[in-house]
């Protein structure tokens, strides 16, 4: 008799690990998986790191050309007097704080520069070799300065402004209609208050000011003059930071430099002359090539500027900016 025999078989296990080539394959497929993330927000970074370097840049630029190019069509500005030995220096050379460099040039010569300086130092800061200097003069309108009545009757009689004028005794100033002009310190103790702008001689109390050495008038101002304030602002490259980086600087007669822009790290200027006196250039030349800067009407600076970052190739972004502005007091 047959026997039927029953083998029981044993299901296949379902929980079989993966193959060495699979595992391979899979961490293949994450490592390139992960090299496209990466790569991703590398670029992402380093597109904004470029962005920011260029709104830096671009902003830096945006202020020094502003401030230059409104002092340079500014420069050479004197009120309605045009001619310069038409102005009368009252002020005493003989005074200990009187600066011939700065004062003889008041009235006039509205231009000067420097150009490729070496081992130069204005102030206590050193200026980046190479690079250009150029100094512009003239005289800036006094809020309120308005000339009022009763006028002048005599040269040396007061000037009488409106009051609350923010003038300041020992102030250096510049009086003039479009047939002269007088340079004089105020030695009216408060203008502000009184409404009148002296000119006596006789030593100031106030410290650094200048006193008069003549008290008269070249000839008696009305309601047709102007009262503006002289000055004088040079701009150059200046060390920053211990030597870390370089500066524009922009400094007044009064002696304070100011740092204006800290990256820039060259300053070329060229000057357009009028040499055939139609009132338009002729050429654009440097300093030393200029034949007379009072035929200069016109002046082209060469900024060049660093972000002061690391830019997108590890080393600061570094672009050339050029702004070309008219002197308007010598073309008008």
């Amino acid at each position: 008799m047959n026997k039927r025999v029953n083998t029981l078989m044993s299901p296949k296990s379902s929980s079989a690990g993966f193959t060495l080539i699979e595992v391979m394959v899979s961490l293949l497929l994450s490592a390139i998986l992960l090299y496209g993330v990466i790569t991703i927000f590398d670029s992402n970074r380093r597109s904004s790191n470029y962005q920011t370097s260029i709104s830096r840049v671009q902003e830096s630029a945006r202020i020094a050309v502003e401030l230059m190019t409104r002092d340079i069509r500014m420069a050479d500005f004197w009120g309605c007097n045009k001619s310069a030995g038409s102005v009368t220096n009252h002020l005493s050379t003989a005074d200990p704080d009187y600066d011939a460099s700065i004062i003889n040039n008041w009235g006039s010569n509205g231009l000067a520069a420097q150009n490729d300086v070496t081992s130069l130092t204005i102030g206590t800061i050193t200026v980046k070799d190479g690079t250009d200097v150029i100094t512009l003069r003239g005289s800036a309108t006094l809020e309120g300065a308005q000339i009022t009545k009763p006028y002048m009757n005599t040269s040396s009689a007061a000037v009488h402004v409106r009051k609350g004028t923010n003038i300041s005794n020992g102030q250096i100033l510049l009086i003039s209609d479009c047939s002269g002009a007088d340079l004089f310190s105020n030695t009216q103790a408060n203008t502000p208050t009184s409404g009148t702008v002296a000119h006596n001689t006789g030593t100031l109390s106030v410290v650094g000011s200048v006193q008069n050495a003549t008290q008269n008038f070249s000839k008696t101002y009305k309601g047709d003059a102007q009262i503006t304030s002289p000055y004088t602002k040079t701009y150059f490259i200046g060390e920053s930071g211990g030597g870390a980086t370089w500066s524009l600087y922009r400094r007044y007669n009064t002696g304070v430099s100011q740092e204006v822009i800290r990256g820039v790290t060259d300053m070329q200027i060229f000057f357009g002359e009028d040499t055939s006196t139609n009132q338009s250039v002729n050429t654009y030349v440097d300093a030393d090539s200029v034949t007379d800067m009072e035929n200069v009407i016109s002046v082209r600076a060469q900024l060049q500027i660093q972000s002061g970052d690391t830019g997108i190739e590890g080393a600061p972004l570094e672009r050339t900016f050029y702004a070309v502005s008219s002197i308007r007091n010598r073309v008008l």
